[in-house]
């Protein structure tokens, strides 16, 4: 949500101080915005993807002998299990994020006579960034929650 709060910032630059109408400044920082998330899924991918590998072959290379009873297979399906969820987590909301600035970014069409928004690309728009604040607020709750 940065990158909406920025994007907003820089829509209201480009109108206030440099005088730029009101439809160029929204084109350009919802462009903005989607190079954003394009830019953060990509870093975070990556450090998500060299965490797992740190973690795996940590796994690997050490033999854990702190529980008998637990097989290390066992836990390395767990913890395999989990981060391909939390991949699938990952990647659904980044589409979702990328997706809706894409559609925000569209919903502006811009003739010869003036401005015209279309309303199917506003409505998409809004569903990915309420899908993306409800998956994200329900587990800040549960955190909020267990403390």
């Amino acid at each position: 949500m940065r990158g909406i709060v920025i994007s907003l910032l820089l829509a209201v630059w480009l109108h206030v101080i440099s005088g730029m109408p009101q439809e160029g400044a929204f084109l350009i920082s919802t462009e903005f915005l989607i190079y954003w998330y394009i830019f953060w899924s990509a870093m975070l991918g990556i450090f998500y993807c060299l965490l797992m590998l740190g973690l795996f072959s940590a796994a690997k290379k050490y033999k854990f002998h702190f529980i008998k009873e637990i097989d290390v297979s066992k836990l390395m399906l767990a913890a395999g299990i989990t981060s391909v969820i939390g991949i699938i987590y990952f990647i659904f909301r980044q589409m979702l994020l990328i997706g809706g600035a894409i559609c925000l970014h569209r919903s502006l069409i811009i003739k010869n006579s003036g401005h015209e928004w279309d309303q199917n690309y506003l409505v998409a728009a809004l569903i990915c960034i309420l899908i993306v604040a409800g998956t994200t607020g329900k587990s800040k709750n549960k955190i909020k929650n267990n403390n």
